[in-house]
C-alpha cells in the first residue's frame, strides 16, 4: 500500500470523511470496490507503459498542413481576411539565398524568384503559401498576432 501510494506523485492522497479522519476513498464506498479499485491501479503501475505512447509525439510533414485544409473546407464558418487586407500587406521577390529561416507553412526555405508575404508581427511565408491561410484567418499562423 505505501508503494502505491508513492507512485502517483501531485495527486491527492486522502479525502476528509464527515468523521474526521483521512481516507483514500468516499465515506460511502464499499471495501469491495475499494479494494477493486486498489487492485487495478497496482495492475497499473507494475505495467511497463511508455508514457510516451500515450502523447503520441511526431515529426509534422508537408502533407499534414494540407491534410488539415481538406479537414476545414466544408467549414464555412471562416472569418477570414478580405481580399483587400491581404493585398495591402507588403510582399517581396526573393533575390539572393540571403533567406535562411523555411515558411512555416510548407517548411521549404525560400529560394531565389519566391514571392514573399511579409506580416506585421515580422513572420515572412511564401505568398502562395500564407494568402490562403489568411483568407480564412485573420492572424499569423505563428504567433497568432492579427494582421490589421
Amino acid at each position: 500500500m505505501t508503494r502505491l501510494r508513492n507512485s502517483f506523485p501531485g495527486q491527492p492522497r486522502t479525502i476528509s470523511s464527515s468523521r474526521g479522519r483521512n481516507s483514500l476513498f468516499p465515506p460511502n464506498m464499499d471495501v469491495d470496490m475499494r479494494m477493486h479499485i486498489l487492485e487495478t491501479l497496482e495492475a497499473f503501475s507494475n505495467m511497463d507503459v511508455d508514457r510516451n505512447l500515450l502523447q503520441m509525439q511526431r515529426d509534422f510533414n508537408e502533407n499534414d498542413y494540407e491534410m488539415l485544409l481538406a479537414l476545414d473546407e466544408n467549414n464555412h464558418q471562416h472569418g477570414g481576411s478580405s481580399s483587400r487586407q491581404i493585398n495591402n500587406l507588403p510582399q517581396s521577390t526573393v533575390q539572393n539565398e540571403s533567406l535562411q529561416e523555411p515558411c512555416a507553412v510548407c517548411l521549404e526555405t525560400p529560394t531565389i524568384g519566391d514571392v514573399i508575404r511579409h506580416l506585421p508581427c515580422l513572420h515572412k511565408f511564401h505568398k502562395d503559401c500564407i494568402d490562403p491561410w489568411l483568407s480564412r484567418k485573420t492572424s499569423c499562423p505563428v504567433c497568432k498576432c492579427s494582421i490589421s
